[in-house]
């Protein structure tokens, strides 16, 4: 494996924590009894870390393609 495809793969995984993380928040707050009320920050965090991921996945696949 190159530097790029380690390099992505550590962005997926980023983006895996991201996502516990995220979702990590937002069932604390529901547990709380906050759930009605948006966290944003938690949102966003999920919003980019899905992004993130598939980015990185994309980009991971159209490298290894193209080296073989």
């Amino acid at each position: 494996m190159t530097i790029v495809n380690w390099t992505l793969w550590g962005l997926i995984i980023a983006s895996i924590v991201g996502v516990m993380v995220g979702g990590g928040e937002l069932a604390y707050d529901q547990f709380r009894g906050r759930w009605c009320q948006a966290n944003q920050r938690a949102i966003g965090l999920l919003y980019v870390s899905i992004l993130l991921g598939f980015v990185a996945g994309v980009a991971n696949t159209a490298v290894t393609a193209a080296m073989t």
